[in-house]
């Protein structure tokens, strides 16, 4: 595997690991800015005993020219000015600041869906921003994690138009320079995408990850299908070596994308999709032997493990707002509680008004379609990537095999984009859930186009002449600072407050209410924003302390359950 790639995927890796430490350790304590900075010291310290760890990170060190350093960050410093915008997203406002403060506050707290049902809803992402929000920054970078995200998908773009121009290009360099070119097209081009951008949303994390793990098949298959020149530390020179990779080295990358799937499944429940079809590439890629399968089981168990914990603590079901199992504890929400969740988060027939009750399915999914004008190009888009999933079948069958470069990945491409589409088509249809599903197949497609013989010789001879250019060459770093300068220049010149920290989200007026014995704050307009914890709407009359002496820390209970 290239040095790029690795990069790219040590840090996607590393991030998973830090959410998910994060997450566990919100069980025993809350996520303040010292216990956060203490589980990163701990990761980065077991990871740095291991001596494949640190000739890594000596041979990126190597690599790294000081032009290379300038760009990396100068882009840092480019996205962070396009996050200083403030935080306006809806659910931001309704339960993912909330769940922030409650983790940063308190950690995971007993029973905390019965305040607001979305505050059950558990993700590693939350976790990862909690150590940021400490009070002293007056809610000003919950976007923090968010903007890393678009940092680390921009750096990865960089990479792939790198080894284009140079012509080093493989197949997954095409497709990774198409799905995030498309995927950064829809986020900053609709107003509804480019709202979600600048918050803490899991959605953005989710869509850039499940494409990433498509991305990473094919880099299995490339790894596989070249003789890639690598080099490697030699401890008792210092000096770097090339060496020829071994195709045993490409062993463990199905176990790589079945910890990625399982890491996006904790940020989100909506990858279940990727997660099942990836599960499947290991299992197949591991000719199902025992130990493999073994390993591959735990590796997803372990890292699972703090998403379902928490959620069996926050309200009594391991995959809430999945209700199809849950556990009898004090703090489960009623049956009607739950058939309530249901209905707004995953049935089919609730995303609009039936019109009748006999409406199907098809009919529901018609009409919530043309509800809105923003849903109608929904069906074309839907339509492109079924018609490119069958083309691309089409040619896996019948076509030439000297077209069929990394034949098995495409199949696999081919099931995470279809399948994550119908599991959202039956569960929630939201375009932000679907966008990554939907650009898979047909950036695989042009991905292919571009990498043929024919259309790759056009391609490199006018990169070669764009890139020979001498006033190009010479003007290169001075062009990207001139365009930062701009860049910044533009977002902050009227904004000046935004220069070193972004805008605040503003506490919103409410109104103090009690239920047994909880005091709660019960917002005007009916969303909590940065307000005061416990802010809530309405709640259930059967509400109280789990541990009155404690506080709301201690959690919830339903009145007369067991404690």
């Amino acid at each position: 595997m290239r040095i790029g790639d690795r990069s790219v995927l040590s840090l996607w890796l590393g991030l998973i690991v830090l959410a998910n430490g994060l997450l566990l350790v919100s069980l025993l304590l809350p996520l303040t800015p010292l216990i956060g900075l203490l589980v990163l010291t701990s990761l980065c310290a077991v990871s740095l005993v291991f001596r494949q760890t640190r000739a890594a990170l000596s041979l990126i060190k190597s690599s790294l020219s000081a032009v290379h350093a300038l760009g990396i960050l100068m882009l840092a410093i480019g996205i962070a000015s396009l996050m200083t915008r403030p935080v306006t997203w809806f659910d931001t406002g309704l339960y993912h600041y909330q769940s922030i403060q409650w983790l940063a506050n308190y950690g995971t707290v007993p029973g905390i869906a019965l305040l607001l049902s979305n505050l059950g809803f558990t993700s590693s992402w939350f976790a990862l921003a909690a150590p940021f929000n400490a009070s002293i920054l007056d809610a000003r970078v919950s976007a923090v994690t968010n903007g890393f995200v678009v940092y680390l998908a921009s750096l990865h773009l960089w990479i792939s138009l790198r080894r284009c121009i140079k012509h080093q290009a493989h197949l997954s360099d095409w497709f990774a320079i198409v799905i995030l070119s498309l995927l950064f097209l829809f986020l900053l081009g609709l107003n509804s995408l480019s709202e979600i951008l600048v918050s803490p949303s899991p959605d953005i994390p989710c869509m850039v990850l499940t494409d990433v793990v498509a991305w990473f098949i094919l880099v299995s298959a490339s790894s596989s299908g070249h003789s890639d020149t690598a080099y490697s530390l030699i401890s008792s020179t210092n000096h770097l070596t090339p060496h020829r990779i071994d195709s045993s080295e490409n062993g463990n990358t199905a176990l790589i994308a079945l910890f990625l799937a399982a890491g996006t499944v904790t940020i989100k429940l909506i990858a279940l999709p990727l997660l099942l079809v990836t599960g499947l590439f290991y299992l197949i890629s591991s000719r199902s032997h025992l130990s493999l399968v073994f390993k591959g089981g735990l590796t997803a168990g372990l890292l699972l493990l703090p998403l379902l914990s928490c959620s069996i603590v926050t309200s009594g079901c391991p995959l809430f707002p999945s209700t199809s199992i849950c556990f009898a504890l004090p703090w489960l929400p009623t049956p009607e509680k739950l058939q309530v969740v249901a209905e707004h988060t995953h049935h089919p027939t609730t995303w609009s008004t039936p019109t009748s009750a006999s409406q199907t399915w098809f009919t529901t999914l018609q009409q919530w379609f043309t509800s809105n004008p923003s849903r109608r190009f929904m069906p074309a888009l839907l339509g492109v990537s079924f018609g490119c999933s069958a083309a691309l079948a089409g040619n896996l069958l019948f076509g030439r095999r000297s077209m069929q470069a990394a034949r098995s990945a495409q199949i696999w491409l081919i099931a995470v984009g279809i399948s994550g589409i119908v599991f959202l088509l039956r569960l929630s249809p939201f375009f932000r859930f679907m966008i990554a599903y939907i650009l898979i197949s047909p950036a695989l497609m042009i991905a292919l186009l571009l990498n043929s013989k024919s259309n790759k010789k056009l391609l490199e001879a006018g990169l070669r002449h764009f890139s020979s250019s001498k006033t190009l060459l010479l003007l290169k770093p001075l062009s990207l600072s001139l365009m930062l300068v701009g860049l910044v220049a533009f977002n902050l010149t009227r904004h000046y407050d935004r220069l070193l920290l972004p805008a605040p989200i503003e506490p919103v007026e409410t109104f103090q209410r009690q239920v047994n014995d909880v005091t709660y704050f019960f917002p005007r307009q009916g969303l909590c924003w940065a307000t005061e914890l416990p802010c809530t709407m309405a709640i259930s009359t059967d509400i109280q302390l789990r541990e009155p002496t404690l506080g709301i820390g201690s959690g919830f209970v339903r009145s007369g359950a067991d404690k």
